[in-house]
């Protein structure tokens, strides 16, 4: 994972080939359900946080800070 400014760029090879993901927080409660765009996720409107974004076979974890 590759964060610029509000948005991240998901380079994991099991998320990247996916047409769509699901962010989900610490709680385990579903933030986001959608495709995602040249593999930009934007998370802008998410909180500071940790949060597992799950797409293909893969879940990746990141902090928004």
């Amino acid at each position: 994972l590759r964060r610029r400014q509000r948005q991240m760029c998901i380079r994991d090879s099991h998320i990247e080939g996916a047409n769509a993901v699901s962010v989900y927080n610490a709680c385990g409660a579903c933030v986001f359900n959608g495709a995602v765009a040249d593999g930009i996720l934007s998370v802008a409107h998410l909180s500071n946080g940790v949060y597992f974004v799950k797409g293909g076979n893969s879940v990746v974890r990141f902090i928004k800070k």
